[in-house]
């Protein structure tokens, strides 16, 4: 498991390392854009089909990252109020149904994704295909659901086992 775990992560990270170098290179990118409006009065072509890219790869890449370092956001009022075994049991519950819709999410990522390349779409100024962002979306919902899977096995075995209560307790700041 921990090995599984480190491999996920290792490649999460690099994917969310991907999502850096994009909101860095859209910051820039818009930054000329502006500065170029403001000397010549044009904004440059296609610059809202290359952001609109952007940020559709930085959203799929920060999302498997966020969930390997447990920032999403968790309301853990009810959780904390339950005795023992309870708050971990409802933890589970509410892994594995974020786990299904992980699920539903990659595998409407994959139809999208089997879409743009049967038809071969394209934008229409810069006639950029459409398929590389859809592929890459897919790669990264994918990743977020294997992320998923992995917290929801652990919040399984956080029931029956202490060390892994632990684990998920501090990952996910519950309440021992």
């Amino acid at each position: 498991m921990k090995k599984t775990t480190g491999v996920i992560n290792k490649i999460c990270t690099v994917f969310g390392m991907i999502g850096g170098v994009l909101l860095g290179l859209m910051m820039l990118y818009t930054t000329y854009d502006v500065i170029q409006r403001v000397i010549t009065g044009t904004a440059l072509k296609g610059s809202t089909e290359i952001m609109s890219y952007a940020f559709c790869a930085l959203l799929y890449a920060s999302y498997c990252y966020t969930q390997i370092n447990h920032s999403h956001i968790h309301v853990t009022i009810i959780t904390e109020m339950l005795p023992g075994r309870g708050k971990y049991i409802l933890w589970c519950v509410t892994e594995w149904v974020g786990t299904l819709t992980g699920i539903v999410f990659a595998y409407a990522t994959y139809v999208q994704a089997v879409q743009q390349i049967a038809t071969n779409s394209y934008t229409q100024m810069l006639r950029i295909p459409f398929s590389p962002v859809y592929l890459f979306a897919f790669i990264g919902t994918v990743l977020f659901t294997v992320a998923l899977i992995l917290d929801a096995v652990k919040a399984t075995l956080a029931v029956f086992k202490k060390e892994y209560a632990q684990e998920v307790a501090e990952a996910n700041f519950i309440k021992h």
